[in-house]
């Protein structure tokens, strides 16, 4: 089993965008393929959230 994730980043002037999204066509394996793509983008998900509160706090 894979998971495939896309990872869009722009910079314009001082605003940077992050995109993360994951890609239906990356998982398999049915119900239980597509429950462990959703843990991981939450987990992922998860990881950066915390990520930007500790890296923009004062």
């Amino acid at each position: 089993m894979r998971f495939v994730f896309s990872v869009k980043i722009t910079s314009i002037r001082d605003v940077t965008t992050f995109i993360f999204a994951k890609d239906g066509k990356g998982y398999m394996g049915g119900a239980i393929g597509i429950a462990q793509v959703k843990q991981e983008y939450k987990s992922i998900i998860s990881l950066l959230e915390n990520y930007h509160i500790k890296t923009t706090e004062e």
